[in-house]
């Protein structure tokens, strides 16, 4: 926009058109080097981050960030004595437990006018504020040279700048635009903002790079201007491609052994001031990028998962679910596993447009992988442990010392669990030296070969629903296939009627197993007559028919609220067909009045609920 303006007042006539058509020649020139530039790493890694965050989740269940306990948020509030369902109390807004805190844009702004625009009269800690900002001067740079431009290019960048305020050939005012530029970004990450990311200097990188010209440029020699240029031009391709694409030379790393900022580069294992660096950690959240499989922890805990998927002896259902233990990350790259999508009667199967390609067929696991769900501590999986196939953990080397992992091992291996995988990561950015371990789930009783009739008929109703669901299933004869649907309609007919709850879902069949003591698992099993366009969260609701059994926080609502996002999520459920919840949850021993249904946040419900009275206290385990 300053080059337009300037533009536009460079006079009448042909001085203006001729200034137009040089700016218009800029933004095209700028467009087509930013694409040259992007759009190969845009290319090879698209799948892994634009497709992610624009497609596997906009809108749906779950996401990049979220918390450590789910969010069971109450809604819609109970029903009363007469049965009437009551409206939907507001949700209380998602709760985020991002990498890293700090002031949203929102704040930043007024917070920057309140600090830079009070006087030394009104506040004479301005000052002081100035040369003690919440973060200080120096990391800004660090960050920039660090993660950005590495020290040659951003010792060219400095005397450039130097260059550009001496020379008179390069003062003007397009020169000014970008100091402002750097000096008001530097001022906003440095005084408001209380917390400071490598990535949050990288929006200053273009302003620097362009400072580099002047250095080169005021060189009064052409010979040793273009030796210049062309060894800059060298050194930035072989570290564009280096660091991106494939491994060009075997330096790793390369630092001046310089502690510019002790209190983030200890943090960031930053030996010194980095001339040469093979890999990137902009962030504190993922592990570094284009790192191999043996240095990747999430690519080696998605390897031990196909790996434990191929030793099931039997499996069952679409999904492989996996709950993650003390961290966080994994839904960014699940995708990259799933198999084929079965098509529609009569349809081949649809690929899987995010597949990674060097994956051999042979290593493509039956199930996606899937992850359901997040905790600091074992309890904290508890609700979802029915669903769940694995378990993934990471713990620090101090917790393993006070023997904390042993204590999480003993605990799953309690619930039906056992240990598949276990490998050190060392330390890398932010995240300390981690243990990372894969539990599986354990085969249930003795396993049943599906190779004739008789064998179906031996499978209850639920055990049936997870078979005609599993990738065995299309493996059978016609004749076992028919057999299967068929005994599976005769063990559905008993609970006819089914219970419409709105234009898409009737209920089939609530059932409650005790799972362990003082829990219980809530099994629901859902016929759809239409396809769901949207998400719908479950509330599960239980009020004791003895109010004393409520938690003191519970007695002024009357029931407890058990809510919790299906797996799969509704919009994935297909019409005319089956779907099976489960839902693990605490509770005593005695009579209780369920209440089962659909809404969407804040406060809107899905229909009619479902209701049955059911005592806890005769299950047997």
């Amino acid at each position: 926009m300053w080059g337009l303006w300037l533009a536009l007042r460079a006079g009448n006539g042909a001085a203006r058109r001729i200034a137009l058509g040089r700016w218009c020649f800029h933004c095209v020139l700028t467009l087509v080097v930013s694409i040259g530039v992007f759009a190969p790493w845009y290319y090879r890694n698209i799948g892994f981050y634009y497709d992610f965050w624009v497609e596997s989740h906009q809108g749906g269940q779950g996401g990049p960030l979220v918390r450590f306990n789910e969010d069971e948020a109450r809604a819609p509030e109970a029903l009363d004595k007469s049965s009437a369902l009551a409206p939907p109390a507001p949700e209380p807004p998602h709760e985020f437990q991002a990498a890293s805190s700090g002031l949203g844009l929102e704040n930043v702004f007024p917070l920057l006018l309140q600090t830079l625009g009070q006087t030394a009269a009104d506040n004479p800690l301005i000052a002081e504020k100035l040369l003690h900002p919440r973060v200080p001067w120096i990391r800004y740079p660090v960050h920039l040279l660090n993660n950005g431009l590495f020290l040659p290019l951003f010792l060219l960048s400095v005397a450039g700048i130097l260059c550009a305020c001496c020379n008179p050939k390069f003062r003007n005012s397009t020169v000014l635009v970008l100091l402002l530029c750097l000096l008001g970004s530097w001022v906003l990450l440095t005084v408001p903002i209380k917390y400071s990311n490598p990535r949050y200097a990288l929006p200053a990188v273009p302003a620097l790079v362009l400072f580099a010209a002047p250095a080169i440029f005021s060189i009064p020699h052409l010979w040793l201007r273009r030796t210049l240029a062309g060894i800059t031009m060298v050194l930035l391709i072989v570290q564009y491609v280096h660091l991106s694409f494939v491994t060009l030379c075997g330096v790793h790393r390369a630092d001046l052994a310089m502690n510019a900022d002790p209190g983030i580069q200890g943090i960031f294992q930053d030996p010194g001031l980095v001339v040469f660096k093979d890999e990137m950690i902009i962030s504190d959240a993922f592990s570094p990028v284009g790192h191999p499989v043996k240095e990747n922890y999430v690519d080696r805990l998605f390897a031990s998962l196909v790996r434990a998927e191929f030793q099931q002896p039997f499996v069952t259902g679409p999904y492989a679910n996996f709950q993650r233990l003390n961290f966080r990350g994994l839904e960014l790259h699940q995708r990259h596993y799933w198999p084929s999508e079965a098509g529609d009667a009569g349809e081949p199967p649809r690929p899987n447009p995010f597949l990674r390609p060097d994956l051999p067929p042979e290593q493509i696991p039956k199930r996606r992988l899937r992850s359901v769900g997040m905790g600091a501590e074992p309890e904290h999986l508890i609700p979802r442990l029915g669903i769940t196939d694995y378990i993934v953990y990471a713990i620090e080397p101090k917790q393993v010392q006070e023997a904390k992992e042993q204590q999480w091992l003993k605990f799953f291996e309690e619930n039906g669990f056992v240990l598949f995988d276990r490998f050190e990561v060392p330390a890398f950015g932010r995240v300390p030296q981690r243990t990372f371990g894969l539990m599986m789930r354990k085969p249930e009783g003795e396993l049943i070969q599906i190779t004739r009739t008789e064998d179906i008929d031996s499978l209850s109703l639920f055990d049936l629903h997870g078979f005609v669901h599993s990738p065995e299933f299309a493996e059978l004869p016609a004749d076992l296939k028919q057999h299967a649907l068929a005994r599976f309609e005769e063990l559905v007919r008993p609970n006819q009627p089914f219970l419409v709850m709105n234009e898409s879902v009737s209920l089939v069949k609530l059932s409650v197993g005790k799972a362990e003591e003082g829990w219980y698992e809530m099994r629901m099993l859902f016929k759809t007559t239409a396809s769901i366009d949207k998400d719908y969260r479950v509330y599960f609701q239980g009020a004791p028919l003895d109010p004393q059994y409520l938690p003191e926080e519970k007695k002024g609502q009357g029931y407890i609220d058990w809510n919790f996002n299906p797996v799969p999520p509704t919009s994935e459920w297909k019409p005319d067909d089956y779907v099976l919840l489960r839902r693990r949850f605490e509770a005593h021993p005695v009579p209780y009045n369920f209440v089962v249904g659909f809404f969407q946040p804040p406060n809107t419900a899905f229909g009619q609920p479902a209701q049955t009275q059911m005592d806890l206290g005769r299950l047997s385990q």
